[in-house]
């Protein structure tokens, strides 16, 4: 008896789904460009480390160059819609930042390129703080130089490592940076680095569970 209890605990054991903590989900509007911008979005752990699962929509209207030397300063109006497959997530307390791929771009130079997207949940109720948000979209340049010291043959240039921290805030433990090939993710700034703004009344949700 006792080795068969034994026996159906570890076929438990090996089908068990390893629980990882750190999620961050919702949805909300605000004014831009003199219409309205609709964001939601969902990203939780994949694994202890930053890994993520997950994926956030975008719409809102935007002024697109057109990019030929024509039509230099030229601008369009245009419905922006895209979508954003989360792969990296860092939750710590209230606060999030995710960063993932784009996809399914309206307009199709946003295709590959990285967005970021930090949140800070505030609680609930009408005496809570408002919530928080700030994203942007990057390219997906990698940095394949190395400036140098070209008098000193010894001169590893660009490939030190430093920390990156806030010179204003004595508890900022900083962020270790150093050139590889890693992504531009969700673990390049700080979180301390990101300069967020207030969700306007009444326009949606953040929730960020640690």
């Amino acid at each position: 008896m006792t080795s068969h209890r034994f026996a159906t605990a570890a076929v438990a054991a090996l089908f068990a789904v390893p629980v990882f903590a750190g999620s961050a989900s919702g949805g909300f509007h605000f004014d831009v460009n003199g219409g309205n911008a609709n964001v939601e979005f969902n990203a939780r752990a994949a694994d202890s480390t930053a890994a993520a699962t997950g994926v956030m929509s975008f719409s809102a209207p935007v002024e697109i160059s057109s990019g030929d030397e024509e039509s230099a300063g030229k601008t369009t109006r245009v419905t922006l819609s895209m979508k954003a497959d989360f792969d990296c997530v860092v939750v710590t307390g209230n606060s999030a930042v995710m960063s993932g791929v784009v996809r399914d771009a309206s307009v199709s130079r946003y295709n590959g390129e990285r967005v970021i997207f930090a949140v800070e949940d505030n609680g609930e109720g009408s005496k809570a703080a408002p919530d928080k948000f700030t994203w942007g979209v990057y390219g997906s340049n990698r940095v394949d130089w190395f400036p140098r010291d070209a008098e000193r043959d010894n001169d590893d240039g660009w490939k030190f490592s430093w920390f990156a921290t806030d010179a204003e805030r004595n508890d900022d433990r900083g962020i270790a940076i150093n050139h590889n090939d890693q992504p531009f993710d969700c673990r390049v700034f700080a979180l301390a680095a990101y300069t967020l703004q207030e969700l306007p009344q009444g326009s949606g949700n953040i929730q960020v569970r640690p």
